[in-house]
């Protein structure tokens, strides 16, 4: 039998970046200070994803968004994710060192922690804000928490944002730093749109990485109601976009006059992604996800969705922390979630 879901109600066409916003300038007010500079003031940006998932090239482009007019200008200095910021004190001698917000700030995704506790230990001289994150260390008493703990210990000025309150209070307990609570970055971004009108009932985006829950039966499940895809296949931007880094990044060694031009090129490439992922989400009426930003890019783009978590939780955890949008049911299993979004009017 079809599943049929009500039409879209008019009381929904308000993003629901609106309200989470004067939460992200709260907490920028409070780090940077006021959001009116007399002269731009330098600052980087490391970690660009330069890969396939939307939701971090979604996070890169509200974090610009939100910042480079708090600054006065684009960051000074970027590096891609992963990469160790070899030429930091030369390019950019002075100025605040963030870390690219996200979910990788645990022992899940290993390279991340490393490269992380690698510039806390090199760049102490440095003042490092590590923007929104969603903490996870699957072992409490193992390696990675211990030297991240010792790190940021001893470091004197590093400033941690996380995204809900279990990690809040988590980094509290665990970290000798500040910590704070905001909303993602990808807010930012405000409101976005699809191209075009939905062709399906149901899309259904859903993990195929480490953080799936299950062995990929939710997406086998709804295979048969829904069109079951994920951002991070086939997720190629255009040639140019994907030479630039890597030439400017070589040519770096020459000088810094190609900073400007590396910084272009990722963000050209993050508008590629995202848009794409726009696309992704237009296709249906209605969307099922067991990704985070499927959720957020769904609510700025005023579309009805179910979500599933992850595999610790990470999305329950940051849709309890903030307002609800009116948009997002939550649902324990494929069934529940195709049932559920009926609920929603």
């Amino acid at each position: 039998m079809k599943t049929s879901f009500p039409a879209q109600s008019t009381t929904l066409a308000s993003p629901a970046s609106g309200g989470v916003l004067p939460f992200i300038d709260e907490v920028m007010d409070a780090i940077f200070g006021s959001s009116s500079m007399s002269s731009p003031e330098p600052w980087a940006l490391l970690d660009f994803p330069l890969h396939a998932n939307v939701g971090d090239s979604a996070i890169w482009l509200g974090t610009l968004e939100l910042l480079n007019p708090r600054f006065g200008a684009p960051p000074s200095y970027v590096t891609r994710n992963n990469e160790f910021p070899l030429y930091l004190d030369r390019i950019l001698p002075q100025g605040p060192v963030l870390l690219h917000g996200g979910g990788n700030f645990g022992d899940m995704w290993r390279g991340f922690w490393q490269n992380r506790v690698a510039i806390l230990t090199h760049y102490r001289h440095r003042r490092i804000v590590q923007m929104p994150q969603s903490v996870h260390f699957s072992d409490l008493d193992g390696e990675a928490l211990r030297q991240t703990r010792l790190a940021i210990a001893n470091h004197p000025d590093f400033t941690l944002i996380v995204r809900d309150c279990e990690s809040l209070e988590f980094a509290r307990a665990q970290f000798d730093c500040p910590v704070y609570l905001c909303p993602d970055m990808a807010f930012g971004l405000r409101q976005l749109a699809a191209s075009a009108e939905p062709d399906i009932q149901i899309l259904a985006l859903m993990r195929e990485d480490l953080e799936r829950r299950d062995d990929g039966t939710a997406a086998a499940i709804l295979s048969a109601k829904a069109r079951v895809t994920d951002w991070t296949l086939n997720g190629k931007p255009p040639l140019v976009d994907r030479i630039i880094p890597h030439l400017a990044r070589a040519l770096l060694r020459l000088g810094p006059q190609w900073m400007a031009p590396l910084e272009a090129a990722f963000r050209r490439q993050a508008w590629w992604h995202l848009q794409r992922g726009v696309r992704i989400l237009g296709q249906g009426e209605v969307v099922i996800t067991d990704r985070l930003h499927g959720h957020i890019l769904c609510c700025m783009m005023s579309k009805r969705h179910a979500v599933l978590d992850n595999s610790y939780g990470k999305i329950t955890r940051y849709i309890s922390a903030w307002p609800d949008d009116g948009l997002t049911v939550r649902a324990e299993s494929a069934p529940d979630a195709i049932a559920r979004l009926r609920d929603i009017n």
